[in-house]
Formats: structure tokens, sequence, C-alpha cells
């Protein structure tokens, strides 16, 4: 006995049932519109039986209905069922009304994550799990492919470490012999059972291709970790397809082979898949695309029987046909980063030439872009994110959200968001909840957030299959009001001290230059800090200690132009 697994569509379901390892089976059975046919004597391994329903009460019943007639034919036939971790297993995934409260039921925390099947002398309990791994794909409940990306991700690098130095980094071997083996022995074992991957998401799309991309430079000894190479340079580099494009070859030959197993069945499975077909007519018009001026075939959302009747009588002109796309896909990219180096150089030649080019005043880009950076450290960042990360790692300074909250439950309204990751999110995007615990002076102990070991514990557990659970108990009392305004104290006293002092205006960014050096402030905190003091001073102040209100908004502003940071002009980390 395998697996026994139950997926609840929006407007049903489908159920696998035990895998059944040589099972002899005779006749058929039916239960309340669910048929299943079975030719006998018919010897069986590894079955798994889907079933639809159109709520989560009738798939429960169905599950255990079947369920049970299964395991009783086990027994007719003299087999005992192996009920154990990995061997019979039953999984979930609710959809539509009710279904939070199914999520709940059935992987909730006062869950026993087992399904009673009741039989004829006794009841036996299947394990209720989120994710099957089997044949070395993982099935997740959520049809996520991020698991298993993972997965082979570290087989394709493990392959790739075993011949590194003998084949994909020698320098004796020619770049295309190595990428050719490189195919054979790593990308056909990343690649295994991607040709059935769908609702793959922009953060896990965003890994696979970044996978992908660092093991095509691995390719390139004299490209180290670190160096700045665009991804289209080391495509053209290694002459290998995109990372998309590898999904539409896969997919493709999938495509033909499922077309020459001519099993009619699965057509009326795949007819539902609405995703997998999308995926399909997308590697087909981006094939047509590449051999539109070399081919008379149509598009094939014009005539697709053509393309058909092509896949039925003549699989291995199919083949060559997708290869040739490989390749002229291939080639227009390096025609490309071709024009683009030419231009380039064009330019800097110019730039030699004319230096009336170089020394006319120039767009500010870094004043229409954000800006990220610290000015204690005079480093500039990426974005945001690698600001935060900067200021947390070497200053300590971490965000005010996490001063929040110590544990995954919101403490304003009870709820338990399973992550502190996903509880940190909450209150982001939350302004009552958060103006709430601000309102009353919350100040807990930095937790272990998003990306640490406490954390990636609690995201296994959870395995996104329950919704946020309401808690109960008391509630905090209700505070007064208050708008906290994160900025930097210390700068913000030092502005207030030397405006009422009555310095020289104009010497305030030479002072600030100064000021900032070896401070834990990041251009976003000086950022907001300056325009809080710019907005704080009034017409009464600039009468009071003598000064022009006009010109010192003007200075203000001249301040908060990245172009008067030097530190700023250089390239971001």
């Amino acid at each position: 006995m395998k697996k026994l697994e139950a997926y609840m569509l929006e407007q049903g379901a489908l159920a696998s049932f035990p895998h059944c390892d040589h099972l002899p089976l005779f006749g058929q059975f039916a239960h309340e519109g669910v048929g299943l046919h079975f030719a006998g004597p018919t010897w069986m391994d590894d079955l798994a039986l889907c079933m639809e329903a159109e709520s989560p009460e009738i798939l429960t019943r169905h599950v255990g209905d079947i369920g049970g007639h299964l395991l009783v034919l086990c027994e007719y036939h003299g087999m005992q069922p192996n009920l154990g971790h990995g061997k019979t297993e039953l999984m979930l995934t609710f959809r539509g009304a009710s279904s939070r409260k199914a999520r709940v039921q059935f992987y909730g925390p006062t869950a026993g994550r087992h399904f009673p099947i009741v039989r004829e002398k006794c009841t036996s309990q299947i394990q209720v799990v989120s994710r099957y791994r089997h044949l070395g794909g993982v099935l997740h409940h959520t049809g996520d492919q991020a698991v298993e990306i993972r997965q082979r991700a570290a087989i394709a690098r493990a392959a790739m470490n075993q011949h590194k130095k003998v084949l994909f980094c020698n320098p004796y071997i020619d770049l295309r012999k190595r990428a050719e083996l490189f195919q054979m022995l790593v990308m056909s074992m990343f690649l295994y059972g991607a040709d059935t991957w769908v609702a793959m998401d922009d953060r896990t799309m965003h890994k696979f291709s970044a996978t992908v991309m660092k093991l095509y430079r691995r390719l390139l000894p004299d490209v180290r970790h670190d160096d700045h190479v665009p991804e289209q340079e080391v495509l053209v580099r290694v002459a290998q397809p995109s990372p998309l494009e590898l999904l539409h070859r896969v997919r493709l030959r999938y495509f033909a082979t499922l077309v020459h197993a001519q099993v009619p069945e699965i057509w009326a499975l795949f007819a539902k898949d609405d995703q997998w077909c999308a995926l399909i007519e997308q590697a087909m018009f981006w094939m047509w695309e590449q051999l539109r001026a070399a081919s008379p075939l149509p598009a094939p959302r014009v005539n697709y029987l053509q393309w058909l009747q092509l896949i039925q009588c003549h699989p291995r002109y199919w083949k060559r046909l997708i290869r040739r796309a490989c390749d002229h896909c291939i080639l227009q990219r390096q025609k490309r980063v071709e024009v683009a180096q030419f231009h380039e150089k064009v330019f800097a030649r110019l730039e030699t030439i004319m230096e009336e080019l170089h020394n006319s005043d120039h767009v500010d880009v870094s004043a229409s872009q954000a800006t990220y950076g610290c000015l204690g450290c005079g480093l500039r960042c990426r974005n945001r994110a690698g600001e935060a990360a900067h200021m947390y790692k070497r200053h300590g300074l971490g965000s005010r959200l996490r001063r929040l909250f110590d544990e995954p439950t919101c403490p304003a309204c009870l709820k338990h968001f399973h992550t502190n990751q996903k509880m940190k999110a909450r209150l982001y995007y939350n302004t009552a909840r958060r103006q709430r615990l601000e309102s009353c002076n919350m100040n807990c102990a930095a937790a272990p957030g998003a990306g640490s070991q406490e954390d990636r514990q609690r995201d296994d557990i959870h395995d996104r299959v329950l919704p946020p659970v309401q808690g109960q108990g008391p509630h905090m009392e209700a505070a007064r009001h208050r708008e906290v305004i994160a900025y930097n104290e210390e700068l913000f006293e030092t502005l207030v001290l030397w405006v009422t002092e009555q310095v020289d205006l104009h010497t305030l960014p030479s002072k600030l230059q100064v000021f900032v050096q070896n401070k834990a402030i990041s251009w976003t905190d000086f950022c907001v800090t300056m325009r809080f003091f710019r907005d704080s001073v009034e017409e009464q102040d600039a009468e009071i200690f003598n000064f022009d209100l006009i010109v010192f908004k003007s200075i203000i502003d001249e301040i908060l132009k990245p172009s008067a940071w030097p530190c700023l002009q250089s390239p971001p980390h």
C-alpha cells in the first residue's frame, strides 16, 4: 500500500486511493456517480484513484466509503494493508465554500491528522498529509512546485560537483562539448518531471531561473561568483536555452509523448486542467514564432489540426522542429547581444572624441529613481531590502514592526498566523492593528523572523494548509490612539540645536556631511527625519530664530537630493 489522496477543487475534488502492490482486481464497482472499472484479472502496482465531489462533506463521505471498499478488497485477496507513514496516506485540498472550515477540521491544531475508515470488523486510521513524495517527485496540496524545484536543484548541483573538475570546468575541453555534456548529465536530472509543472508563481519561477543561471555560470571558469555578468551574456557564451525556453522544450516533447500514448481517457482529464493547456498553447506559439519565417506551418491558434497531424505522423520531424526552434532562439539572442555591445562601444568611442558630451549637463538619474544606502558606512544599496539587511547585520537596527510581537499570534486580535513572517506582513499591511499596538507602547524582544531556522521550522509545519486561526482569551485594554512617526531622534535633536543656536543655514549641508559619518543611519531614515523637521518648522520659529523660511526649505530640499551625497553615486552593493 502506498497512498491515499484527495483533492478538493472549486467545483469538485479529485481523490487518489491506496497504491496496491500486485493486487489482482476483478469486475467493477460504482458509488454515487463515481465509477471505477477494472478489467480482470489485472495485477496492479502503485495504484492511485482520483475522485471528484461538489463539497467537503460529500468528499469526505466518498473517501470513507471507497477507501473502505479498497481495504476490504485487500483482505479478500489475503493482503494486509500497510497504513504506515509514506505508504498509505490521504491528502485533502479544499476550494470554494466551506473550505476554511474543512481545512481547520483536518489540518487544525486540534486535528489528529488521521482519517478513520470504517470497515466490517474494525476501523483503520489513514494519515492525512499535505505533501507526498513518490518516484522522485513531490506532490503538494497547493499544486506548487517550490519544494520539488528545491530538491531537483540540489540533485543537479550534486551532479555538477561530481564531474566539475574533470568535465565541466576543464579548459582543455571545448565549451560546446562541455555544454552538451552538461545538458545530458545535469539538466536531465534537474528537469525530471518538469513537463508537468504548472501553477508556478513569480517567486517559484524566479527561483527556478536563478538556479538555472547559476548552473550555467559554473560552466565559465573565468567568471567568478561575485562578478556582475548579465544573464543574456551568460546565455550567449554557453549557447544554451533560457530557463523559460527549457520549460517550453520539455512540455512540447511531453505533449508528443501523450499523443502517441493512445490513451483517450487522459484527454478528458487534461481538458479540465486550464493552466496546463495554457502552458502548452504558449509553448506552441513560441515554437511557431521561431519557425514561421522558415516553415509554412500556420499558427497553432489558426490551424491546430495540422500541428496535431504533424505530431501523429512525423514524431521524429517534430523533435527536429523543437531542436531547430531552440537553436534559432539561441542565435537570435546572440545577434541582439552583439548589436547591443556594438552600440556600447560606439557610444564609449564618441564620449572620448567629443568631450562636450561628457562635460555637458546630464540628467540626475538617481534623483528619479529610489535610492537606498547607509550614510554612516558610505554604502549604497540596490533596494530597500538590502538597506534593511545591512542596517540589521552591521548596526543591529531591525524593523520597528518586530518590536510589536514576539510570537506568531497578534496581541491585538488574537489571531494565530503560524509564522513570524506572516505576522509581520499582517502588521505591515493592516494599519489599524499596527496603530493599536503602537498606541499601547508594545516593546517586545525581537524574535527570529523570516529566514531564521525557527521560522523555517514553523513554515514547514504549517505548509500553507491552514488559514489564520482565531484564538480565544482576554483582549488587550483599549488605549488612546496616537500616531507614531518613526524618525531618527539623535539627528532631529541635532538639527533643532543648530537652528536654535542661529548657525548659518548655508553651512548646514557640510555640517550634516560630517555629522552622519560613523553614524548608524540609513538614507531612508535620514530622508524621513529631514522631511519631518522641515514640516515642523513654522513661520513663528523663523521669526524667533531670525532666518528665512523659504531659504531654509530650499536648503533642506537640496540636502534631500541623492546627488548631494558622493557616497550615493557609487555603484550599489
